[in-house]
Order: structure tokens, then C-alpha cells, then sequence
């Protein structure tokens, strides 16, 4: 059975909101027997001392950045993950997705994938904002590509070929959100088998309340 190793990053001065649900995550993940990579930018010492109580393997940001964060926590993923392992990336807040990884590492274990990207069965618990905003995006994804993925969620479920891509990655549009964005392209542009799966996934409701009427979320 190959090791599933799920990488994240967490930032945050006060003990808010998001991190409150990163520790959710980490402590579902954990008790469902997956190993947790964390990097983190500089978080409370509280929330330190949660997560690896948890039994999450702990990092410090080495290079600060989202995109620099995201490549360390996803390296760090694969060497414990081994060569035949698979890496899930995920942000932190998104527990609830935790329950779908059994369905989305299938294609990677009988190899008929390379890359998975989890598929949201409705947008319905995101801010209005958000869900427009990403079922245009996914259309224009779609006219790209030819393939009909779900991009603007945030998980990334790969092998060691898919993750070297992502590790290469030079961040040249800004090496933020593209960090995990571009490399999607890339696979499938080396010809990488590229594939969807629908989930049952549920935005956290606390966080959408905190996001509607948002105008700096619509603006990013």
C-alpha cells in the first residue's frame, strides 16, 4: 500500500479562525492513520504545541512566500511519502475534504493517474463571489485544456512524477496561488495523465460567513 503523506502551510499572528480549523484538520487526518507535513510561517506558539501533540511533523518556513512554503511542505511530503508514495496537498481550513481521500488516491494506486484534482459536487456552501468567480475559471481551464477539472479547488493528490513538476515550479507569475495552479499545466503539457474526481466536499461554514460580502475576497 503506498504512504499517504498530506503537506500544508500555516500562517497566521493570532490564534484565528483558519488555524483553528488546521488543527481540526491535522487531527482528523491523523486519527484516520495519514501522516500530516506542516510548514509553517510563524504561528502562535499554542498552535505549535497542538499540531504536534497531534503527531503532524512540524517545519519552519526556510524561505518566506507562499509559493516557497508550498514547494518545502510538499518536498518534505514526498521524502517521507518514498518513491511509490502519494503526497496530497490541501490547505489547512479544508477538513472536511480529509473524508475523500480514500477516493482520490485510487487512481494513483492502480496507476492510472499521475495527478488527481479533486472535483467539488456543488459550490453551494462558498460566498456567491467564489462560486462565480470558479465556474468561470473551470471554463476557461476547460477551453485550454480540453479536460474538465475543478482548478480553482485548492487540493492536489499526485505521485513522485506529478511532484517534481510542482517542485520545479520557478514561481514566475508570482509565485503565490499559481504555485499550485501552473504545475497543473505543466503535467499535462509533459503529457502526465491528468484526471478528475468528484467529491462530497463542504466549504467550513464559519469560514464562508467570515468571507461573504467580502469586497477585498472578490477583488483577489
Amino acid at each position: 500500500m503506498s504512504k499517504v503523506v498530506i503537506a500544508t502551510t500555516t500562517l497566521s499572528p493570532t490564534f484565528d479562525l483558519r488555524l483553528k480549523l488546521a488543527v481540526k484538520t491535522v487531527e482528523i487526518a491523523c486519527s484516520k492513520g495519514y501522516s500530516v507535513v506542516i510548514v509553517d510561517g510563524g504561528s502562535p506558539v499554542e498552535f505549535r504545541d497542538i499540531v504536534r501533540k497531534t503527531g503532524a511533523v512540524f517545519f519552519e518556513e526556510s524561505i518566506k512566500g507562499m509559493g516557497p512554503s508550498r514547494r518545502q511542505a510538499k518536498l518534505e511530503a514526498g521524502k517521507l511519502a518514498g518513491v511509490d508514495g502519494i503526497v496530497v496537498w490541501m490547505e489547512p481550513e479544508k477538513h472536511t475534504f480529509v473524508n475523500e481521500i480514500p477516493k482520490v488516491i485510487m487512481p494513483l494506486i492502480n496507476k492510472s493517474a499521475d495527478l488527481v484534482i479533486p472535483a467539488r459536487k456543488s459550490l453551494h456552501t462558498y460566498p456567491k463571489e467564489q462560486q462565480h468567480a470558479e465556474e468561470i475559471g473551470n471554463l476557461a481551464v476547460y477551453y485550454l485544456t480540453g479536460k474538465k477539472l475543478d482548478f480553482w479547488f485548492g487540493p492536489r493528490v499526485m505521485n513522485q512524477r506529478a511532484l517534481d513538476i510542482f517542485l520545479k515550479y520557478s514561481g514566475r507569475y508570482g509565485d503565490k496561488w499559481d504555485s499550485i495552479q501552473i504545475p497543473v499545466l505543466e503535467c499535462i503539457g509533459a503529457g502526465l495523465n491528468v484526471v478528475g474526481i468528484e467529491v462530497d466536499y463542504s466549504h467550513p461554514t464559519e469560514q464562508t460567513k467570515a468571507e461573504e460580502g467580502n469586497i477585498v475576497m472578490l477583488i483577489k
